[in-house]
């Protein structure tokens, strides 16, 4: 189903290329790119901000000004057979192609531009979780699902960080529900009965508040501080109560049962400090409860597409106070 093959391009370099040979939809910009300089100034015409992104391979990236380190990452995306920049596959199953891009964006970044055809792009950034990581990417394939297979240095005490003796740690992504989040054969199917979900205050604006939904869709909303559409509105405060629409609830299902939430951890955090703090809480299976509690609210890239919906519920639906 698939077409290898490598290009030469501007730079004198090589990318491996996927593209699809049984698209539906037809050819679209991202189609007709051939090289990094092609995709750097796609990428560039998107948004003001990424004027000045230069597209990358990550065994390229000079991160710590280390010479030694900078070396260590060439070794590793070597090692890995990562030798592309940039790859081609329709990673949202709608039959146009998308672009899966590493470059310089806020340090080493990962996109992936989804594409909707008629010039309609999306950017999705797959972020790091903690400081000072690099993430080294490359596209497989399971059941003809383009995932992405991210390794990355495992962490180690900075009072005993040694980078002759490094480990990799690696997951597989996949992006579905329009967002990056890990992959997973066997989705569980539970019937959940109940959504707890708080967030703390931080030292800036963090919106802190209380949600709680049944299986009967009824909810409500404890809106504490600071929850606001966007800054500079009028601030939400008090207690509410409504009914979430089908849509927004299945999916909220949908996700969570995706994730095998039972199976996470029991605890998050970020390894830096002043973040924000959340407990979600899902009742499930008649009465088994699972709680997480998550510093920083990154714990797993799915969770933080959960809770992303969440947060949106405070002003997706219709509250009564």
């Amino acid at each position: 189903l698939f077409s290898w093959f490598t290009l030469a391009t501007c730079f004198g370099q090589s990318s491996t290329i996927i593209t699809p040979s049984n698209k539906l939809k037809g050819e679209t910009r991202i189609d007709s790119l051939n090289s990094e300089k092609e995709v750097e100034e796609f990428i560039r015409s998107l948004d003001d901000r990424y004027k000045k992104v230069k597209v990358i391979k990550a065994g390229d990236f000079k991160y710590s000004h280390s010479t030694f380190r900078d070396s260590l990452y060439k070794t590793i995306a070597d090692s890995l057979e990562i030798n592309s920049s940039y790859y081609k596959a329709d990673f949202d199953n709608n039959g146009y192609t998308d672009l899966f891009v590493t470059n310089t964006f806020n340090g080493f970044s990962v996109f992936i531009i989804t594409n909707y055809g008629n010039n309609n792009y999306k950017t999705n950034i797959i972020f790091r979780r903690t400081f000072h990581k690099i993430i080294f990417p490359k596209i497989v394939y399971s059941n003809g699902i383009p995932l992405i297979e991210c390794h990355w240095v495992k962490e180690q005490e900075w009072s005993k960080y040694n980078f002759n003796k490094y480990e990799l740690e690696k997951e597989l992504l996949v992006y579905k529900f329009e967002s990056v989040i890990e992959y997973n054969e066997n989705p569980s199917n539970y019937e959940i009965e109940n959504i707890f979900f708080y967030t703390s205050k931080c030292y800036g604006p963090c919106p802190s508040f209380e949600l709680e939904i049944d299986s009967s869709r009824e909810a409500y909303f404890n809106a504490i501080s600071d929850n606001r559409i966007k800054r500079g509105e009028s601030e939400l405060r008090g207690e509410y109560f409504t009914t979430i629409d089908s849509i927004h609830y299945n999916k909220l299902i949908e996700i969570l049962n995706y994730l095998s939430f039972e199976k996470l951890k029991h605890s998050y955090s970020v390894n830096w400090f002043d973040d924000q703090d959340c407990l979600l809480e899902i009742v499930y299976g008649e009465g088994k409860i699972k709680r997480i509690d998550d510093y920083g609210l990154i714990g797993t890239y799915g969770l933080r597409k959960v809770y992303r919906l969440l947060f949106d519920l405070r002003f997706n639906q219709n509250w009564n106070k």
